[in-house]
């Protein structure tokens, strides 16, 4: 065997496990909460919007 039959063994292993659609989930679920609390932070009085903003998705994304 030589590596590009290992590397499409692989392949097939992944295309097989079903978890490429899990991988996105993920991200897509910090778009979702970032869309949904922009109501929440985008106000005058609210000054840390963008930072407040990084912090929520990074502790969804985690």
């Amino acid at each position: 065997m030589n590596f590009l039959d290992l590397l499409g063994i692989e392949f097939m292993k992944v295309k097989r496990s079903k978890i490429v659609p899990l991988i996105f989930i993920a991200p897509l679920l910090v778009v979702a909460s970032g869309v949904a609390a922009l109501s929440r932070y985008f106000t005058p009085e609210y000054l840390g919007a963008w930072p407040a903003m990084f912090i929520q998705s990074a502790l969804v994304y985690a």
